[in-house]
């Protein structure tokens, strides 16, 4: 399993996508190509260059944003939203949820996620497994006017 093939980049880049963003915002999502490199530890395939408006953050991304032990306490930890706990997230007794990476684990049929605690965690967990998402997008501030 690949980012580019996962039903999750299916649904945030269809269904999530047109439900969760008015017409006026989609303006200001960039469609982009997104590398999704082999798996730094092992080497499992990432896949092909996906283009997306929505993704998941890569092991690349969630090592610059949660590279230190504030950016893990403040960005990393993600408390549960009613919807995803509804849909069966892991949830910590904080109210804090684990949730996935668009990176490969260790295996091909595991992903990288990042812990409750904030902390990633390369090596990765079955892709059946009930995880949050945390929708990742990039705006452009300064879109063209019609």
């Amino acid at each position: 399993m690949t980012w580019e093939e996962s039903q999750i980049r299916s649904w945030l880049n269809g269904d999530f996508y047109e439900e969760a963003f008015s017409s006026m915002e989609k303006k200001l999502i960039l469609t982009l190509d997104h590398e999704n490199p082999d798996q730094s530890a092992l080497g499992t395939e990432g896949g092909k260059v996906s283009r997306d408006q929505v993704v998941l953050l890569s092991e690349m991304e969630a090592g610059i944003y949660l590279g230190d032990e504030m950016d893990r306490e403040i960005t990393g930890k993600a408390e549960a939203t009613p919807y995803a706990i509804e849909h069966g997230a892991y949830v910590d007794e904080s109210g804090m949820a684990d949730w996935w990476l668009r990176s490969p684990g260790a295996y091909e049929y595991t992903a990288q996620f990042v812990q409750a605690s904030g902390i990633p965690y390369i090596s990765g967990a079955y892709v059946d497994i009930a995880y949050g998402i945390r929708p990742a997008i990039w705006l452009n501030l300064a879109p063209q006017q019609e």
